[in-house]
């Protein structure tokens, strides 16, 4: 099943010393033995490559419910040169449980105020699974000769990760040919590991944006929701956000809310919640508190 986290100074000093020295080697020549052709080539860095352009260097995956082992592609490691690789490169990964420690601090804000009874932030808990429950299917991975990048791959049991939201974290901490680069950046990722929960799916949205100055604009659509937790999902776009809404839905069935980027609150006096009985969920949000858009919106299961 295959799915949908800085040593330059070092690398100059080795390019100066080898400069004065075997240039017309002929491992050097191939690019063997150090990151830069005497040709004008690039660094040869590796790294690992979650996110097109997020720093935090992140990526969940929402499978299906399933009691049988699924082996899946965890974590994509990559070759960030023009050219693919002129020869197999064998990368290990370590797993790293502080970069899920980290994530975990760096992203909980659960502030609350009169006016904005949910936080604004994002709320997260990733738990690190049981080493019982999971199985790294080889610390190694091999990026091919002529290609750019491989997985790391991991074996469980979808059913035992049911209820919570997991994540791992992993270090590139060896590439064994010589003349390649680790990442300064890039050299870290977390994979984070969700069981689809009952709220994804497909939803009818209709409602009512109200402008400050233009007036009310009314919408209609269909919009997929996909996990992000164990108990929340995130839709593209929804009402005129123009990104993704992060909706959580309580033990109370209350729901709260967060923009993936951008603040969203609740409306005074009023509350989002989520019917069971329907499949509905309800909001009463705005953004921008200088010139508040405010929304309305409902959103039906198909």
């Amino acid at each position: 099943m295959k799915l949908n986290i800085k040593p330059l100074t070092i690398l100059m000093s080795a390019i100066s010393i080898l400069g004065v020295g075997c240039l017309k080697d002929k491992d050097f020549d191939n690019g063997a033995i150090q990151s830069v052709h005497n040709t004008g080539g690039v660094p040869k860095i590796v790294e690992i490559k979650l996110t097109a352009n997020d720093t935090r260097n992140t990526h969940a995956y929402a499978l299906d419910n399933s009691p049988n082992d699924t082996t899946i592609d965890l974590i994509v490691v990559n070759l960030a040169t023009p050219d693919p690789a002129p020869q197999d490169i064998h990368v290990t990964l370590t797993q790293n449980d502080q970069i899920v420690t980290d994530y975990n601090a760096a992203n909980t804000d659960t502030t609350v105020t009169p006016t904005n009874p949910n936080p604004t932030g994002i709320v997260t808990h990733y738990l690190v699974p049981d080493p019982a429950k999971i199985t790294i299917v080889n610390p190694v991975v091999v990026i091919p000769k002529g290609s750019h990048s491989a997985f790391l791959q991991v074996t469980f049991k979808p059913s035992d990760f049911l209820g919570a939201t997991y994540a791992m974290g992993f270090t590139i901490s060896k590439v064994d040919e010589n003349g390649y680069t680790i990442s300064g950046n890039l050299q870290n990722g977390m994979a984070i590991i969700n069981i689809k929960n009952q709220y994804d799916g497909n939803y009818h949205v209709n409602g009512v944006r109200i402008h400050p100055t233009l007036g009310p604009f009314p919408f209609d659509y269909d919009a997929d929701l996909s996990t992000t937790s164990a108990n929340s999902v995130d839709g593209a776009v929804l009402a005129d956000l123009g990104e993704g809404l992060n909706i959580t839905i309580n033990p109370d069935n209350s729901v709260s809310l967060s923009g993936d980027s951008r603040a969203v609150f609740l409306s005074p006096g009023l509350q989002n919640d989520y019917d069971p009985a329907t499949k509905t969920i309800t909001l009463h949000y705005y953004y921008n508190t200088g010139a508040p858009r405010i929304i309305t919106e409902t959103l039906v299961r198909n």
